[in-house]
């Protein structure tokens, strides 16, 4: 191309080495933006060469590659970081993966080998927490979650367990609790820095005012809920068992543990409000420790609204779908965030002590924070009989029915 003022030297329009960091479309075009000036091209040639496409693949959500729309290239050598940058081993057909610690089976969306550090609410040869399309394993040993803040803190320090109530095991629960209480105060730190990481998540998603809201109304139905459930409990219950359950109350060592917070912090009205709520005329532990976040109520809540939403329709079937996936929301939010302490489905026998229709199954339970959560989807309502038997087999626990 001539240029004027160049002393017709040709000026050759090329661009070599051009970074393609995404999949699309490229437009060559020639544009003539002199201001009334006429300009003239010719030989115009427009060239565009491009490389073989060595290898494609595509997968299925745990690995097994989808032969039919993948392709390599012919004589070329093969790669063999595949899914997730997993070695592919093909000895005898096996076309498993090789992770750093362990062999990732494709077809099965399992590990061959145990987990390395495996957890109490998962199977130790799950992959990738069962949600490949979140999660990944790179070493074999950990499922980050690759939707979670990078800004998040995750390093809290674990509890003590207690095992009994303070006067059956006084050597082992008194000084745990202390402990405890300790622990709650060097982890409210984090906790509150996570809670700050969530409202900035939440305002740049622009979803912050719709949660605030939305946690202000459960707030609102909590303190509703409770109030029910306190009046219930004082004209049902006679007067010696709430003696009993106030008595079984102050014998858990979570009591100990919140009282020397307070004691602690010197804010003990509202180290009590936080984490104790009434029932009846005793006070039983509610949430524990500073969590930040939705309290456990409300997460509980939230999971069920989810299912509902998710599942939808009426009936037995329908029913345990909203079951199912509602504690499964529950056990993938404590595998992220922390232990909650949220146990599901867990069978109880209590015949010999209480007599017959003293068994079940719970929905979800709390030992540490001594709460009973039951799903009443639908229609569904809680009888007196199903009442009685969790109050009897489960003394100073607090019964909170779930209903989305």
């Amino acid at each position: 191309m001539k240029v004027p003022g160049f002393d017709d030297d040709i000026q050759t329009l090329a661009q070599q080495n051009i970074p393609i960091v995404k999949s699309g479309y490229l437009f060559v075009y020639l544009s003539n933006e002199t201001w009334k000036r006429d300009v003239f091209f010719d030989n115009l040639v427009v060239q565009h060469y491009t490389g073989p496409l060595v290898e494609e693949n595509v997968y299925y959500p745990f690995g097994l590659k989808a032969v039919g729309i993948s392709s390599n290239a012919a004589g070329r050598l093969e790669n063999k970081k595949k899914y997730n940058g997993y070695e592919q081993n093909k000895t005898f057909d096996l076309n498993w993966y090789e992770t750093f610690y362990r062999t990732h089976d494709p077809q099965l969306g399992r590990f061959w080998q145990i987990d390395p550090k495996p957890t109490d609410f998962e199977s130790p040869y799950a992959a990738m927490g069962n949600n490949p399309v979140c999660r990944m394993d790179i070493l074999g040993d950990s499922s980050p979650d690759n939707t979670s803040s990078k800004y998040w803190y995750s390093g809290y320090i674990p509890k003590f367990k207690y095992n009994g109530t303070i006067t059956s095991n006084p050597v082992q629960n008194i000084p745990n609790a202390i402990g405890n209480a300790a622990i709650s105060i060097l982890n409210f730190i984090p906790a509150l820095w996570n809670s700050g990481v969530m409202n900035v998540q939440a305002i740049n998603e622009g979803t912050y005012f719709s949660t605030a809201a939305e946690a202000a109304k459960n707030g609102y139905n909590d303190i509703s809920s409770a109030v029910d459930n306190s009046i219930t409990y004082t004209l049902n219950t006679p007067l010696k068992q709430q003696f009993k359950d106030a008595l079984n109350g102050w014998n858990n060592p979570q009591f100990l543990e919140t009282a020397v917070t307070a004691a602690i912090t010197s804010g003990a009205s509202l180290s009590l409000s936080s984490n104790y709520a009434f029932k009846g005329n005793s006070l039983v532990p509610g949430k524990a420790g500073a969590t930040g976040g939705m309290s456990e109520l409300q997460l509980v809540t939230r999971a069920a609204q989810k299912a509902e939403t998710a599942i939808g329709g009426t009936g037995r079937f329908a029913g345990t779908a909203k079951h199912t996936y509602a504690n499964n929301l529950l056990s993938r939010y404590q595998q992220i965030y922390g232990d909650r302490g949220l146990r599901f489905n867990q069978y109880f026998n209590n015949n010999l002590l209480y007599g017959s229709g003293n068994r079940g199954y719970l929905d979800v339970i709390n030992t540490q924070t001594m709460k009973i959560y039951d799903y009443k989807f639908g229609n569904a309502t809680m009888s007196n009989s199903q009442f009685l038997k969790y109050s009897t087999s489960f003394p100073g626990y607090g019964i909170q029915i779930i209903k989305p």
